[in-house]
């Protein structure tokens, strides 16, 4: 097994007992939210299970259910079970991750039997990822403890808040970003619009995500083919060159649709914020001829104010358009 250690961010030993302190919790119990969020967020599914193991408490198994809307405070309240799902569709990482506090020979067995074993140091404020190299890459391995130390101080920090306001972005992640967005600009050789380029990438790789989203995925046959229906519908509403449309969308894989459908039947699209005053949202549409907006069936009523006629677009909507 392999360790690799990082240290949790902005986050000092006061601050974390006073936290640890006034919400009654335990290290693990801390640990063992963040570890599930983690999984959450490297998986995609809101439902995850691994293993705990304390000197105090045994070997169990835990499940994490974490959706963009629910309280932090519920990460930290889940629940032993004694058994493994059985359901389908359940993400399973119990077999491969264990959560764990204690040191010793008696807990370095138990730890060799996993692929990923996570621990938190309360002295240096930090957490180690034990990994077994031959299944989690040297470099993965960093970029999950990363995730997993950030995962710590957002839950302390944002205790109050949902799910979705927790910044699992680590500063592993932004150098791994920031190193992969340095490649320097080529000439492609002639002009495409992006949604050419789009439709290029779903030929040659049509089951390759194009959009990962908090409210699900779409590979990039699934958005030039619901892209594609959607430009036909706005075609013949109208849709053509100098056509401004306006958006009415939370964030959500069907803005990413409805933008390249709009791009696609020839108009141009802007979005319009619908957290934003009604009025200051109508001043932004007031230099265009505004006749048609695409919204989502959430802010349907909303996408009235700036148009006379809406087109919605959402998970039902969308059915229609397969």
């Amino acid at each position: 097994m392999a360790t690799v250690t990082t240290t949790v961010p902005d986050l000092s030993g006061d601050t974390l007992t006073s936290w640890l302190q006034a919400e009654h919790k335990t290290l693990l119990d801390l640990l063992r939210a963040a570890w599930g969020v983690t999984l959450v967020s490297y998986t995609g599914s809101e439902d995850v299970w691994f293993r705990s193991y304390s000197q105090s408490g045994g070997n169990s198994w835990w499940h994490s259910h974490a959706s963009a809307t629910q309280p932090v405070r519920s990460l930290y309240e889940i629940q032993p079970r004694e058994n493994a799902p059985e359901e389908k569709g359940k993400v399973v990482w119990g077999q491969s991750s264990v959560v764990f506090e204690g040191e010793g020979e008696g807990v370095q067995d138990i730890v060799k039997q996993f692929d990923l074993a996570v621990s938190f140091h309360q002295d240096t404020i930090s957490i180690s990822l034990q990994h077994n190299p031959a299944v989690i890459a040297p470099e993965q391995a960093r970029m999950i403890a990363a995730t997993a130390a950030r995962a710590v101080a957002q839950i302390v920090r944002h205790n109050n808040s949902i799910i979705s306001d927790l910044d699992l972005v680590s500063e592993a992640d932004i150098a791994r970003i920031s190193q992969w967005n340095s490649i320097p600009y080529r000439e492609i050789g002639r002009a495409e619009c992006i949604h050419q380029v789009i439709s290029v990438t779903a030929s040659s790789r049509p089951s390759t995500t194009a959009v990962s989203s908090w409210d699900g995925d779409l590979t990039y046959g699934e958005l030039e083919r619901l892209s594609s229906a959607l430009a036909v519908s706005l075609r013949h509403l109208g849709v053509r060159r100098e056509v401004f449309v306006p958006l009415v969308f939370d964030k959500s894989k069907w803005a990413i649709v409805a933008l390249l459908g709009v791009l696609k039947a020839g108009g141009a699209y802007f979005f319009l914020n619908p957290t934003h005053p009604v009025e200051y949202n109508k001043t932004l549409c007031k230099p265009f001829d505004i006749k048609l907006a695409v919204c989502s069936p959430k802010h349907h009523t909303l996408a009235q104010n700036f148009a006379p006629r809406f087109v919605e677009l959402g998970s039902e909507a969308g059915e229609d358009l397969k």
